[in-house]
Parts: C-alpha cells; sequence; structure tokens
C-alpha cells in the first residue's frame, strides 16, 4: 500500500462554504512516517467531508520546529480558527500559551498533558477558556486489549501453560508505560500465564528483532508475545522464524498500530492481533470540532475524551481490507458520527465499517 508523501507544509485547499473554518494541524512526525502520515490523510478526508479548510505543518521530529510553527501561526495577520498539537516532547504547554493569547483555539491530541503539565496548564477551559478539548486513545485498554486476544487465542492453541515474552518501548513515554500497565493487568487476572520478561525497544523493528532472539532462546516455552508497537511485533515475528518456530502455530505474536506489514501477517496468519486506530484521532478531533462550531458543544460528554482503539484478528481482517485495504479514508462517513449528545461519542471499528460500506467505493 503506497502512503503519499508530504513536504514539510502541505496545505489542504477544500471547496469551501461560507461556515468552513480553518484548522492548522502541526504533526511532529515525519513527512515519510507511516503512521503520521495515516493521521494527515485521514485528517484531509474528515475536512473535506466536514467543511473545514485545513492545512499541515510537519515537524519532521523535530520539537523546536513545532514551537516554531505554533509561534508563526499566532503570528500571522489573519490566524487560523483552531490549531491542533499533540504533546510530543513534552511541548504542547508552550505551543497552547503561545496560541490561546493570540485568541486562537485548541484542540489538544493523541498524546495529551502528563500529571506534572496538568498542574501548570489544568485541564480544558479550565485556565484557558481557548483550550477547548482534548482527545486521546486509551492506551492502558490498548495493552489490554492486545493481551486479551493473545491470551484467548493461545488458551485454545496451547492450553492454560503460557508464557509471556513482553516488548515495551521504554520506561517514561506514557504510551509504553500504559500499554504494558493494561498488559499486566490482563495476565494477573489468568492462571497458568505469566510474564518471563519485560524488554524495551524503542519502537523499532530491529531492534526487537535483535534483542527478541536471545530471549526465545532463553526462554524457549514462550507461548505469547505481547509487543507495544507493529515494528517491534514484527521485529519479534522473524526473530521466531530465524530459530525455527512458526509465528501462528508455536508462538503467537500481537501488536498496534494497523499498520500494513502487520495486517499483511493478520491476513496470512503469522500474527495473530494488531491493534489500533488512533491514527484516526485527528479526524475525530475534526468531528468534535464540527460538533462544537455548529452549536453543539460536547462539554456535556466531556472535554478529554479518550477512546478505545480496536483489535484486528483472523475474525475481521477480511472485512477491514475490503473497506480500507487501499487505505482511503475517504470511504468513511464522518459526518454519521456527528452529534454525540445522545450516548457520548462512539469511535468503535464496527460503526466505521458499517459507516463506509453505507457510502460505497
Amino acid at each position: 500500500m503506497l502512503m503519499p508523501r508530504f513536504h514539510l507544509v502541505v496545505l489542504l485547499i477544500l471547496p469551501l462554504a461560507a461556515t468552513a473554518q480553518s484548522v492548522v494541524f502541526i504533526d511532529p512526525g515525519r513527512s515519510d512516517e507511516v503512521f503520521w502520515s495515516m493521521t494527515r490523510t485521514a485528517m484531509q478526508a474528515a475536512a473535506e467531508d466536514l467543511n473545514f479548510q485545513l492545512e499541515v505543518l510537519v515537524s519532521e521530529r523535530d520539537h523546536l520546529k513545532m514551537l516554531a510553527y505554533a509561534e508563526k501561526v499566532a503570528s500571522r495577520e489573519t490566524p487560523p480558527d483552531v490549531v491542533v498539537i499533540v504533546n510530543e516532547k513534552a511541548m504542547a504547554g508552550r505551543m497552547l500559551k503561545r496560541l490561546v493569547a493570540r485568541g486562537i483555539k485548541v484542540m489538544l491530541i493523541m498524546n495529551t498533558f502528563n500529571r506534572e503539565q496538568e498542574k501548570v496548564f489544568g485541564r480544558p477551559r479550565e485556565r484557558y477558556s481557548d483550550w477547548i478539548g482534548a482527545l486521546e486513545p486509551d492506551q492502558v485498554e490498548a495493552g489490554r486489549s492486545i493481551a486479551r486476544k493473545l491470551v484467548e487465542m493461545g488458551r485454545s492453541r496451547f492450553g492454560s501453560s503460557l508464557p509471556v515474552l513482553a516488548i515495551a518501548a521504554d520506561k517514561r513515554t506514557p504510551a509504553s508505560v500504559q500499554r504494558v500497565m493494561g498488559l499486566r493487568e490482563i495476565i494477573a487476572q489468568q492462571v497458568g500465564t505469566e510474564i518471563v520478561q519485560v524488554i524495551h525497544s524503542r519502537w523499532d523493528e530491529g531492534r526487537a528483532r535483535k534483542q527478541s532472539i536471545g530471549l526465545l532462546r532463553r526462554y524457549p516455552r514462550t507461548r505469547l508475545i505481547w509487543a507495544a508497537n507493529d515494528p517491534m511485533a514484527l521485529g519479534a515475528l522473524r526473530s521466531a522464524r530465524a530459530l525455527g518456530l512458526s509465528p501462528g502455530a508455536d508462538v503467537l505474536v500481537g501488536g498496534l498500530n494497523w499498520s500494513s506489514a502487520a495486517l499483511e501477517k493478520v491476513y496470512d496468519g503469522s500474527m495473530a492481533v494488531t491493534v489500533g486506530g488512533h491514527f484516526l484521532s485527528g479526524a475525530w478531533a475534526l468531528v468534535m470540532l464540527r460538533d462544537y462550531f455548529d452549536g453543539r458543544d460536547f462539554v456535556a460528554t466531556g472535554l478529554h475524551v479518550k477512546f478505545a482503539m480496536s483489535p484486528i484478528t483472523s475474525d475481521n481482517i477480511d472485512a477491514y481490507l475490503r473497506v480500507f485495504g487501499d487505505q482511503n479514508w475517504g470511504r468513511i462517513n464522518f459526518k454519521e458520527f456527528l452529534d454525540h449528545s445522545a450516548s457520548g461519542y462512539n469511535f468503535d471499528l464496527t460503526r466505521v465499517l458499517k459507516s463506509a460500506q453505507q457510502i460505497g467505493p
């Protein structure tokens, strides 16, 4: 699946109606980074569907460039209506202060403030009225979801004894720490299941491969490999094969991201599960912003919204690939997710697939 390439600044000009608002997304990722490319293209599809003018500023993993972009946006003669930011490298606080000082509304997505930052900046609309909301995936539940599926499938294949090798990113990044918390919660509830070791591979496939090959030799009875993202899961999968193991038969591997490579492995049976959907955070933020600007404020639902990521396994891989195999997020009917007032926002994969199928190819 080919991903579109983005340069430092991407300006998407959409057909505008009189009520269209302008949104700037300060992207912390690289222009060639698969996850952030998926995030950008999904936001573009949502912006077109929801009548926003979207501009994307790609920071190329340079946190100082993120701050510079925020400064430049705040200094414009005609600033945008909203800026969407990510708390990468804990930089969101400085961006927030500069933007709201200019009267620009701010939406925080993906990585929100940690506890120390909350002491300084508070929560949405608490100390800064123009910080209108925050949206993030539930990272603890994501860790649970990978573990839950692995244990469920492992019980069926191997019985009650399920040694687990866990591959985290590091000991500080909230997403990694919280996903491991979810893993530990599920394993603690399972008789006969134990984590033999937790290693830290810095989100990197090559590092995970090098580390896991030695550990699979040390723990030859390992039956489940839990990884905090797809690249690390794929690295471990390669290690298992190098040792003569058959992933999907001798050992079950699970990761997170819904990456193309992982989806291919789920499809051929060598990978048990990939959890994901968090790349849609930016698109879902636009859904919330459309409600906000159209007079359906999400204050009653909560100003800090968490949504669950969804697992893709052999049970639903065909349905997913049939609809999104080409990663055309324009098939999603984003308008269907507006107006949260009845029961809150529901961004579940089943509903997303149903929405996409209703509007056709």
